[in-house]
Order: structure tokens, then sequence, then C-alpha cells
């Protein structure tokens, strides 16, 4: 390799660095690419399924503290004779 290099034209060997240089940003950004899309599929499973559960959690607590709370308020209401 390194004799093949030897052989080549000044011209040939100074292109020959920044095609270097460019074939591993491209394979960088493919790599980086690949690695966003599974991140992407990651975040939408805990926004999808995940998070929902979350919401429906928090849906039946609120829920229950408005009925605590007008439970609260029919004993205040019995207790006054109202």
């Amino acid at each position: 390799m390194i004799k093949i290099i030897k052989n080549l034209k000044m011209s040939h060997k100074l292109i020959l660095t920044p095609i270097t240089a460019v074939f591993f940003l491209l394979l960088l950004a493919s790599i980086t690419y690949y690695g966003l899309s599974g991140q992407q599929k990651a975040i939408d499973d805990i926004f999808n399924n995940r998070f929902k559960g979350y919401q429906n959690s928090s849906e039946i607590v609120k829920n229950i503290a408005n009925v605590h709370a007008n439970l609260y308020k029919v004993i205040s209401w019995a207790g006054a004779n109202i």
C-alpha cells in the first residue's frame, strides 16, 4: 500500500487526502444518521406507549382528587345542616 502511494504523482497525492477525508465524513454521517433514527424510534416509543400510561394515571388521580373534594364538600354541608 505504501509503495502504491509513493509511486503516485504529486497531484494525485494532494487529491488523495481530501477524498479520504470526505469518505470518512460520509461514513461518519451515515453512522450518525443510523444512530439518530434509532433514537427517534426510542423517543417515539416513550411518547406514544409509555407516556400514554402516565397520562391515563394522571387523569385517574385528578378524578380521584375531584371526587375527594366533592365528598368533603358534601360532608361539610351535612355537618352544617344545609
